[in-house]
């Protein structure tokens, strides 16, 4: 049982729940937040959830950068890809 990143800084745990439970909250959660435009979703999720974003992110216009975390996990970031690039007010 993990904490699972459901928004920002909100996590939610699944007792009596398995391994494979928690990545499909992981690759349902990240795969919404894509639905939706979001510009910018960064999380840390497992290798096996990372591995099933990659089609969805592709089909959804999104890059997939991904880093190696501890124990299994990896940190995951997802931009849009667009034509112009994203600008920032600073």
């Amino acid at each position: 049982m993990r904490k699972i990143e459901i928004v920002d800084d909100l996590f939610l745990r699944f007792p009596g729940r398995g391994g494979e439970f928690d990545v499909g909250v992981e690759v349902g959660v990240v795969s919404v937040l894509m639905a939706q435009s979001v510009p910018f979703i960064q999380r840390t999720l497992s290798i096996n959830a990372v591995e099933q974003l990659r089609p969805i992110a592709e089909s959804l216009r999104y890059s997939l950068t991904s880093v190696p975390a501890e124990q299994g996990m990896a940190m995951l970031t997802l931009t849009p890809r667009s034509k112009r690039p994203m600008l920032r007010i600073v």
